[in-house]
Formats: C-alpha cells, sequence, structure tokens
C-alpha cells in the first residue's frame, strides 16, 4: 500500500480501483465502534431491519436497512424519469464483534439500477494514534475487508510523523 498518484488517478478514471482513506480526531473514550453499529441500527420509524445474520464466509455480522423515502407520487411509467425514481434507500451493515465489542463497520450502499451494494466505507478506531479511519472501496473488495483493515493501519503508521 502506497499513497496513489492523483493525476493518474484522474486520467485513468480509477476512482473506485482503490481505497479513499480518511482520518479525524476521536475524541471519545472507548476505543472500538459499538456506537456507531448502535447508532446506524437504532430503531426509526422509516427504517426496516432484515434480521441480523452471520455470514461464516466473512466471519461478519449482517443485516439490511431499508429506509422509506417521502417523494410523493411516483412519475408515470412511460416518463423517462421513471427507471430513476425510487421509494427507498437499502444500506447493508457488517460488522466484526468480539465478545460484544465491534472493532469494524461497514455501511454498504446500494445501487438501485443495477441491484448490487457498490460502495462500502469501513469505519474503525486507532487508539495509537487516537483517530476515527474511514476507508472507502467497492463492495467487491468487501471479501478482502481483513486485508485492507491490516494494511490501512500499517500504511497509517508508516506515514504519520510523530
Amino acid at each position: 500500500m502506497q499513497p496513489g498518484d492523483q493525476n493518474l488517478w484522474y486520467e485513468q478514471r480509477l476512482e473506485y480501483e482503490g481505497l479513499i482513506i480518511s482520518v479525524r480526531p476521536f475524541k471519545r473514550s472507548d476505543t472500538d465502534i459499538t456506537y456507531k453499529r448502535d447508532f446506524f441500527l437504532r430503531k426509526q420509524n422509516d427504517i426496516t431491519f432484515e434480521p441480523v445474520i452471520y455470514i461464516d464466509k466473512l466471519g461478519l455480522f449482517f443485516v439490511k436497512a431499508t429506509k422509506k423515502l417521502n417523494r410523493g407520487p411516483p412519475p408515470d411509467k412511460n416518463d423517462p424519469y421513471w427507471p430513476y425514481w425510487f421509494d427507498k434507500n437499502i444500506n447493508g451493515y457488517y460488522w466484526a464483534e468480539v465478545n460484544g465489542r465491534i472493532s469494524v463497520i461497514f455501511d454498504c450502499v446500494w445501487l438501485p439500477l443495477e441491484k448490487r451494494y457498490y460502495r462500502c466505507e469501513a469505519l474503525f478506531v486507532m487508539p495509537k494514534i487516537g483517530s476515527l479511519i474511514e476507508v472507502s472501496f467497492t463492495a467487491e473488495k468487501l471479501p478482502q475487508w481483513q486485508a485492507i483493515i491490516s494494511n490501512t493501519q500499517q500504511f497509517l503508521l508508516s506515514h504519520i510523523k510523530r
């Protein structure tokens, strides 16, 4: 893992080929991301959750959340905007849990036109540097989540000046 050449990134249209990493100060006293899972899964009137399942292949828990959008009446089916009218947003939340604590959570966004998840954001805490880390990547990379988290941590630790 190394810093990318932003010019090459734009020239070759590699927007979704690599990872996008965001680092922010973390001001909470806890050192995990359990609070974020609780926030994502809080009960709301306009969101329905499917039952939580464990996906052995990934080693992650998963729940699908569907949020009803208040968009008014749909256009006519002959309207050119009909294929782009959606009345719900779907997010898939994946997380790793050990002894009731969550080390990382993934928020994956559904692309309705293609009927697939297309982008995931990993959130985790790096107590060594007092930071909340967000890593964005394509959903196809989710099976590599452990390598993504580990390599991101190594990359950040090797590039932070102390």
